[in-house]
């Protein structure tokens, strides 16, 4: 399983926690952040861009590219909250579909998708369902995820 800074460990954990997240597949993830107080909006006309999150006149606000699929759309969700649970608060994130899941120079980015793939697939799915198709589909996320998230459990 992929490593994040101590920070974003124990932010997780405590957002696993007080949500009980890991209760059951599919962490209902959408819901989460609107608990967390994050106004969801699924946008369209984003272009190459999959997500971005930033906090507004005290308003935290998430803009998800809508012409996503869905399991794309919540491993985006998680991604951005990923960002603010690794402490990337001071920095408005744009994730471009050239750099997230693929450009892996960007430690900021990499951090983010690791915490999205620590929260949307919880270690039990992965001992239970055992493969990458099984993971991903129980999870409902991308396989990409379930790879980034755990290449080296599986």
């Amino acid at each position: 399983m992929s490593s994040l800074p101590a920070a974003g460990e124990r932010a997780l954990a405590e957002l696993i926690e007080r949500h009980y997240a890991h209760e059951a597949v599919p962490v209902p993830v959408h819901c989460i952040a609107e608990r967390e107080g994050w106004e969801i909006e699924f946008r369209q006309n984003l272009g190459s861009i999959l997500g971005i999150s930033g906090i507004y006149r005290g308003v935290k606000l998430m803009w998800i590219n809508a012409q996503l699929p869905s399991a794309e759309r919540r491993a985006v969700i998680a991604h951005e909250l990923g960002h603010w649970l690794n402490g990337d608060e001071h920095v408005v994130r744009m994730c471009r579909a050239t750099s997230f899941a693929y450009y892996w120079d960007a430690r900021l980015e990499r951090d983010a998708t690791v915490a999205a793939a620590r929260l949307l697939i919880p270690e039990w799915a992965v001992r239970e369902y055992g493969t990458v198709e099984a993971i991903a589909a129980a999870c409902e996320v991308p396989p990409w995820l379930v790879e980034i998230g755990y290449r080296t459990a599986l």
